[in-house]
C-alpha cells in the first residue's frame, strides 16, 4: 500500500494488478467518448505512480507499455486507439482455475462429484464439464 496525495489532499492506493488495467483498458475500448481516455489516462498515472514499489513486474511492464501509447498517440486518436488494442491483445490473461467437490448421501452411502471450474473476469465463474 501506498499514499498518494498533494496538498491536503491524501488518496490511499493499493498495489495495481494487470487484471486491474486489463478491466479498465476494456471499458476504454469499449467507449466511443474521448472524454473517457482522458479518465483512463489521469486513472493510470495516478495508480501507477511509485509502483515499482509494490506492483509485479507483469503489471509493471503493461502499464508502461500503455503510457507509452498513451504518450506516442495523444494527437490520433484513432492510432491510438488500435495501438491500446494491440497492446491488450498481447497481454496474456491468467485464469485461475479450481475445483469444486459436492458430497451428497446418507449414513449408508455417499456420492462425489468434482467441477473444474475457473475464474473469469470479475464476479463470473465458469463451470467446466
Amino acid at each position: 500500500m501506498r499514499l498518494i496525495g498533494s496538498g491536503c489532499e491524501v488518496e490511499l492506493a493499493v498495489m495495481i494488478t494487470v487484471a486491474q488495467i486489463r478491466e479498465r483498458l476494456i471499458d476504454l475500448l469499449a467507449s466511443k467518448e474521448d472524454s473517457s481516455l482522458d479518465d483512463f489516462d489521469e486513472w493510470l498515472a495516478g495508480a501507477s505512480w511509485n509502483m515499482h514499489q509494490d506492483s509485479d513486474l507483469e503489471a509493471q511492464w503493461f502499464a508502461a507499455e500503455i503510457e507509452l501509447a498513451l504518450a506516442e498517440n495523444e494527437s490520433n486518436i484513432d492510432l491510438l486507439r488500435r495501438r491500446l488494442k494491440d497492446i491488450l491483445h498481447s497481454q496474456p490473461v491468467t485464469v485461475n482455475r479450481a475445483t469444486v467437490k459436492i458430497s451428497t448421501g446418507s449414513s449408508t452411502t455417499s456420492q462425489h462429484q468434482e467441477w473444474p471450474f475457473a475464474f473469469v473476469g470479475k464476479q463470473r465463474v465458469v463451470v467446466y464439464g
